[in-house]
């Protein structure tokens, strides 16, 4: 659905990732993974157009990027950026920018982007608070309006820079099962993790990051085999076999 071939990534005068090549198929959550300044983010936003393509294609659909008018891209690809302001207004509100692609001038709501801020909020348990003020929600409830917002936007690829912070355990679970069930509606998941249990449990595939350049990618099993999460993180990533399925545990490794 998206892919980067040979793509060189940054921002006028500097260069953040080189020469990679990566699909984000329909159906499957890929999980981008490594160090903090890594690339992963320089990477959502060079698909959206904010960060520069300095070499290399990206094409969304088999369309390069520069093909698609921003109307047209925000209606294929929805993203959820790491950093926002908190503007002042409801969580209705909110998600309904979610529909502004599909608007044309005067933006009024229609009926159907009514409807699909509200399927949206239900899918992330969030309608109980769609009267409220954002800047009267804890941090995890005002990012569960930012993911509904990025799903009523009713996009074929789905972009979501850390979306666990603020949220504790049990949400942070019930967002992976969101986006395990968005893969199986057939859309394209791209996450932008830290948190290597999670990604290892959730993540179809993995694009592993280091040192401005794509080092790995492939399953969890295939990146713990390779030596390549130990390599990218400096720890110790060891698999252990349970009734529920695979485990892992991490621990830096020995002097």
């Amino acid at each position: 659905m998206i892919e980067l071939r040979n793509a060189t990534l940054g921002y006028p005068g500097k260069t953040v990732l080189r020469d990679v090549t990566l699909s984000f198929p329909a159906g499957q959550i890929t999980v981008l993974l490594g160090p903090n300044g890594s690339g992963k983010s320089t990477l959502l936003k060079a698909i959206l157009g904010l960060s520069q393509l300095q070499d290399g294609a990206i094409l969304v659909q088999g369309k390069p990027l520069e093909a698609w008018d921003s109307a047209a891209l925000a209606r294929q690809v929805a993203c959820l950026p790491q950093s926002r302001r908190v503007p002042d207004m409801t969580v209705e509100r909110l998600v309904l920018h979610g529909r502004f692609p599909y608007l044309r001038y005067p933006r009024r709501y229609r009926p159907q982007d009514r409807a699909a801020a509200r399927q949206a909020m239900e899918q992330v348990g969030i309608l109980e608070y769609a009267g409220q003020e954002l800047k009267t929600l804890s941090g995890g409830t005002r990012q569960k309006a930012y993911i509904a917002m990025a799903l009523a936007q009713d996009t074929a690829a789905v972009l979501l820079d850390e979306p666990n912070a603020y949220l504790d355990l049990a949400h942070q679970l019930q967002l992976m099962a969101l986006c395990r069930d968005l893969a199986r509606q057939g859309k394209a998941v791209v996450v932008v993790l830290h948190d290597l249990n999670l990604a290892l449990q959730y993540a179809d595939r993995i694009a592993l990051f280091a040192n401005g350049t794509l080092l790995a990618q492939g399953t969890g099993p295939e990146l713990c085999a390779s030596g390549d999460l130990n390599q990218a993180f400096g720890v110790e990533v060891t698999p252990w076999e349970t009734p529920q399925g695979t485990h892992y545990t991490f621990r830096l490794p020995r002097e």
